[in-house]
């Protein structure tokens, strides 16, 4: 799964990842664990790299990184950031 490519820009300042999706004419702002998730998302990944990601940095259990990691994953799905 990756971010969507067309009509997307990011950036990155002071720790967050901050949205234009120019075809919505929405902003939005990714802070904290979403803004490394959105990283790894941006190369294209699997949900496991980001579970495991969770995991290794912050050191939660796998099933609260898990359920973080599809929670995320929901909220980029339901407002068309993300490409299966």
């Amino acid at each position: 799964m990756r971010l969507r490519d067309e009509d997307l820009e990011w950036r990155e300042a002071d720790g967050e990842i901050l949205v234009l999706d120019r075809g919505a004419g929405r902003y939005f702002a990714v802070t904290s664990s979403g803004a490394l998730l959105w990283r790894l998302l941006a190369g294209g990944t699997r949900p496991e790299v980001l579970v495991d990601t969770l995991t290794e940095r912050y050191g939660i259990e796998t099933d609260r990184a898990r359920a973080d990691v599809q929670q995320f994953v929901e909220w980029l799905t339901a407002r068309g950031l993300l490409v299966p």
